[in-house]
């Protein structure tokens, strides 16, 4: 994922979602389905994100292999809408699930915490 958002590639961004994924994101409203997620990564990419680094704070699966969750936090630079450059760092939560051969993530959420790491 993170490629895919270096190199703001929004269809490999997209073959890790489930058809009706919900995804949530501090400052505004849920949204549910590969159309509305996509168009907000697509949102999220005209900020010009770069300097993106995420750290894992874990994995874990269920009892019976169908369910996984991933939490860890991030930082990265973005252009607010003036054009300048802000840095932001927050935590993010994925439920993946698999289907077949192939693990697709469910749901998503993501904060803001008040400080980029030091």
């Amino acid at each position: 994922m993170m490629r895919g958002l270096a190199s703001r590639n929004l269809d490999s961004l997209m073959r890790y979602y489930d058809p009706d994924v919900v995804s949530m994101t501090q400052g505004t409203k849920p949204v549910k389905g590969m159309g509305s997620v996509r168009s907000s990564y697509a949102e999220v990419l005209t900020a010009n994100p770069s300097d993106l680094s995420f750290e894992s704070g874990g994995l874990s699966f269920s009892n019976d292999g169908s369910l996984a969750w991933h939490y860890g936090t991030f930082e990265a630079t973005a252009n607010d809408p003036k054009g300048k450059p802000v840095k932001a760092a927050g935590n993010f939560l994925q439920i993946w699930k698999r289907t077949g051969q192939r693990w697709v993530i469910v749901a998503e959420i993501n904060n803001s915490s008040s400080q980029p790491r030091q």
